[in-house]
């Protein structure tokens, strides 16, 4: 009986405690951190009594992120940036202005919490010609990764001197469109390639794809359908199912941004069977626009060095496609 009364007192608790965040959100217009949110509600006499503790801020953070993260797109909050969250009712009726309708994309917590060992692998073993280009499936096959000797390290624990991160470069297609994006501070460390609009989603490799270049091809697109699904958690529930076909493209580097200096990209093609509205999907995200490959820019200046390489490739294949396709019927005909 005492044990179903405190579940009960607890989850009353939770409830009245996000009441009170959406009461402060509202009475505030924009988003705002939880020290922000706290100081609201500790501003009002009714409010005050929903949230307890020495540290309000804290509960208030721990009560919507916990919400967020079981709920998904289901919860009334979304999450602008660390620690600062908005209401997706206010940012999906156009209430909040559209520098705030945004989410933030995170990083995976849990993933480093625990630490987990990404791929790396020995710089005298990788005898590649990778200085800042990209080299196609063709010249480096996926069997050539499965020859090599692979450990798993703890990302903290990388000597850039000795050894390489093997990490995925995602680039999400649909017919001849790509979903195109603008890093942010949160999402990238480096603050080299800020400014420029990326074609690929940034993965990991970890030890739980120790499949990864197997002949079944099972664990690469696993590690590729998890990133892609990381990338897009606010997406529809149906987005897994959406993904028509996982293709290695080749292998990429850029040894001039400090960030991935020591880093080279396995570069995947998601195909996808729609092009869903990102603005809808994942509740206005102006980041985030779908390009097309046959548009290629006078200058490639407003790409990060992976996917000017990247878009130049899939570009140039496009077109080889096309020319193929009018020989073919040129010659029926």
């Amino acid at each position: 009986m005492n044990k179903s009364f405190a579940r009960n007192n607890k989850s009353s608790s939770d409830r009245n405690c996000k009441i009170a965040a959406e009461t402060a959100l509202k009475k505030m217009g924009r988003p705002a951190t939880a020290m922000e949110i706290a100081a609201t509600i500790e501003d009002d006499d009714f409010l005050r009594k929903s949230v307890g503790g020495i540290t309000p801020h804290k509960t208030i953070q721990a009560r919507l992120s916990t919400d967020i993260r079981t709920k998904g797109p289901s919860s009334k909050f979304y999450r602008y940036a660390p620690a600062t969250f908005g209401l997706r009712e206010l940012a999906e009726n156009g209430a909040y202005s559209s520098s705030f309708r945004k989410i933030f994309v995170g990083r995976d917590r849990k993933r480093e919490i625990d630490n987990t060992p990404v791929l790396c692998l020995s710089k005298d073993e990788l005898r590649l010609n990778l200085h800042n280009k990209m080299l196609p499936a063709d010249v480096v096959p996926m069997r050539f990764w499965k020859r090599l000797k692979h450990s798993y390290i703890n990302p903290r624990k990388i000597d850039p001197h000795t050894a390489v991160e093997l990490r995925l470069f995602i680039v999400v297609r649909f017919r001849d469109d790509v979903i195109c994006y603008e890093p942010t501070e949160y999402d990238e460390k480096n603050k080299d390639i800020l400014d420029f609009s990326s074609i690929g989603l940034n993965g990991s490799i970890h030890q739980d794809d120790l499949d990864l270049f197997d002949n079944s091809g099972f664990g690469f697109e696993n590690a590729n359908v998890r990133e892609v699904k990381n990338f897009f958690y606010f997406a529809s529930q149906n987005l897994e199912k959406e993904i028509v076909n996982i293709n290695y493209v080749g292998v990429i580097s850029d040894h001039v941004s400090p960030e991935r200096s020591h880093k080279i990209a396995v570069i995947s093609e998601v195909i996808m069977s729609e092009r869903f509205a990102l603005s809808d999907t994942i509740l206005g995200v102006t980041n985030l626009h779908w390009r097309s490959l046959r548009y290629i820019p006078n200058a490639f200046a407003d790409f990060d060095s992976w996917s000017q390489f990247t878009f130049r490739f899939l570009h140039e294949r496009l077109q080889t496609k096309v020319i193929q396709t009018h020989i073919s019927k040129l010659s029926e005909s």
